[in-house]
């Protein structure tokens, strides 16, 4: 199996649009992401990506939507989400990225995430029977849903 760098650096050599062959790298994207809600998180060193498999149609919205972004805490399950909600066509869609906090990868990432306050999220859809990238999009975290983040040790 492809290591997250790989997956990550053949993710980013494909152009917009562009499908996806079947092989590996790729292949872990069309292993993983099964239907279309379902995300993906890799982490290589400093580098992370969260990739998110949506419609072609729910990827435009989302990539321009108007949205806010929320931190929720499951301590029972030793989970954090981070919820993106978002306002389309007067209708409230919300995207959830669940981080397990026994994962040592999502743990580093929501750390870094407390700091830097700010994160992407790389957009797939299926085109031609393949999946393609479609976008990618920042977001930011305000103070007060980063201070909600648990403190690790």
């Amino acid at each position: 199996m492809a290591s997250d760098a790989e997956i990550m650096d053949a993710f980013d050599s494909v152009a917009d649009d562009e499908v996806f062959p079947r092989e590996a790298p790729f292949d872990f994207f069309y292993k993983t992401l099964p239907d279309t809600g379902y995300s993906v998180f890799l982490k290589d060193g400093e580098r992370c990506g969260i990739y998110l498999l949506e419609t072609d149609d729910m990827n435009e919205a989302l990539l321009q939507g108007r949205c806010g972004v929320f931190i929720i805490p499951l301590n029972e399950e030793s989970k954090t989400v981070i919820s993106v909600v978002y306002e389309i066509a007067g209708w409230s869609f919300t995207i959830r990225l669940p981080f397990e906090h026994c994962e040592p990868r999502h743990v580093e990432f929501l750390k870094e995430l407390k700091i830097r306050k700010s994160f992407q999220v790389r957009f797939l859809n299926y085109l031609y029977g393949g999946l393609v990238k479609a976008g990618a999009r920042d977001y930011h975290v305000p103070d007060e849903e980063a201070s909600r983040i648990a403190e690790f040790t």
